[in-house]
């Protein structure tokens, strides 16, 4: 066909009869211009209309109750993980301060293995720190 074949039909409608004819040609997945040509032609457009039975309706409901606790358990087992590495971090950084202090004991420490109880005693901060070691 063509251009020269082409004529135009114009014709006007509410705004409410548009939308309607809007959505009925959304459920034929045409747009609203195509389907009011079909309809002027005579053609039957019939929507697609699924029908979902009683049992499938069920077997939806069944599966989606299944995900649904699925899913409540992960995300306790999740919590729990989070938890549990946020303490293991937590442990991390007490063991760390404790490996500081201890290092800074070590210059303390004489060849023979015996501690300079002289000089430590000065270092009061050390001491401090030493006597709140959970030891």
């Amino acid at each position: 066909m063509t251009r020269s074949d082409q004529k135009a039909i114009t014709f006007k409608i509410t705004t409410k009869e548009y939308e309607k004819i809007k959505q009925i040609a959304k459920s034929c997945h045409m747009s609203p211009t195509e389907f009011s040509r079909h309809q002027a032609l005579g053609n039957q457009i019939t929507p697609t209309v699924l029908e979902v039975t009683d049992s499938e309706n069920h077997v939806s409901s069944h599966r989606y109750n299944l995900l649904e606790k699925a899913y409540a358990k992960q995300k306790a087992k999740n919590l729990k993980i989070t938890k549990d590495y946020q303490k293991a971090i937590e442990n991390i950084h007490k063991d760390y301060e404790k490996v500081s202090i201890i290092n800074q004991l070590i210059p303390y420490i004489q060849i023979d293995g015996t501690i300079d109880n002289e000089a430590l005693k000065n270092d009061k901060d050390l001491l401090t720190a030493l006597s709140q070691l959970d030891y």
